[in-house]
């Protein structure tokens, strides 16, 4: 999926100072659907703070029969046992005529 490889590109850019548009991994979903959401990126150490930075956006909250829910992740693993943890958070709305 599109989304997935932006998420990985996202990482990859901060690990090779590299100038990446990341919105050009999303043309072609941008073209029939209005998606709303942003990444998020911390340590990897334990589930629980990852369930909560999720939570702590609220999109789990929205109650729209139109909307579908995205959810993208990429771990890059580092030296000495440290991880970073990308996770895109968003949600589709299908455009007209689509």
């Amino acid at each position: 999926m599109r989304i997935e490889r932006a998420v990985k590109s996202m990482e990859q850019s901060v690990s090779n100072a590299a100038n990446v548009n990341h919105a050009a991994e999303l043309d072609q979903i941008l073209a029939s659907y209005k998606l709303s959401g942003f990444p998020i990126n911390m340590s990897f150490t334990d589930m629980p703070p990852v369930s909560e930075a999720v939570f702590s956006t609220g999109v789990h909250s929205l109650e729209d029969p139109d909307v579908e829910f995205a959810l993208a992740v990429h771990i890059h693993p580092y030296p000495q046992g440290v991880f970073s943890l990308w996770i895109y958070v968003g949600t589709l709305r299908r455009r007209a005529g689509y």
